[in-house]
């Protein structure tokens, strides 16, 4: 009867010590799946990144010649311009293998919807181009269309800053969308001086 008693205080004396500790065990392992979780997003986020910047760098290049082409009626850039379309749609090609699954691991309303606003814009490169080749297009709206998909696939960047909880992460993160951002100053800039 006695060791029942003992038994009985024990357990009363025990059980919410280990209730206590059940519930913070359950906390850590919820706040580090969680940080596992976002650590997941974040990397799918930079390699979609990195993907969208050497779509940016070639349309950038394209937009360039583009301008170029226009501002001297079809006379200058034609094999450069034809030979840079190649390495856009390449660029593209890889870019729409690889979105499907970061979107995948993101789970990310705005950059899906950011995204479909690209490939919705990409769609018209084909006639862009058309007009480009038949000298029909204004140089302002062939550079307000590039720079429409560029500046929409440079706030991706932005998302993965918002998600990084690190500080140096985070910093770094904010000097590679500030050096995006300006290679596509430098590039509007360089699409303006060929058409002089």
């Amino acid at each position: 009867m006695k060791a029942r008693m003992f038994n009985t205080k024990l357990f009363f004396l025990i059980s919410p010590a280990m209730i206590g500790l059940l519930l913070f065990a359950s906390f850590i392992i919820k706040d580090n799946l969680k940080t596992q979780n976002n650590i997941n997003k974040i990397r799918a986020l930079i390699q979609l990144s990195v993907i969208n910047s050497e779509l940016v760098h070639e349309l950038q290049k394209e937009r360039g010649m583009s301008r170029g082409s226009i501002s001297s009626k079809g006379k200058n850039f034609s094999q450069k311009l034809a030979e840079q379309r190649a390495l856009t749609d390449h660029t593209l090609s890889k870019h729409q293998k690889h979105v499907p699954d970061a979107l995948a691991r993101i789970k990310n309303a705005n950059i899906d919807l950011v995204l479909k606003k690209v490939a919705v814009k990409l769609t018209q490169l084909h006639e862009l181009r058309e007009r480009i080749d038949n000298q029909n297009i204004s140089a302002k709206a062939l550079i307000r269309y590039y720079s429409s998909i560029n500046e929409d696939l440079i706030k991706i960047i932005l998302s993965t800053i918002k998600l990084a909880t690190k500080d140096k992460l985070t910093n770094l993160l904010q000097s590679y969308y500030h050096l995006v951002q300006a290679k596509e100053l430098a590039g509007l800039e360089r699409a303006l001086v060929a058409g002089i």
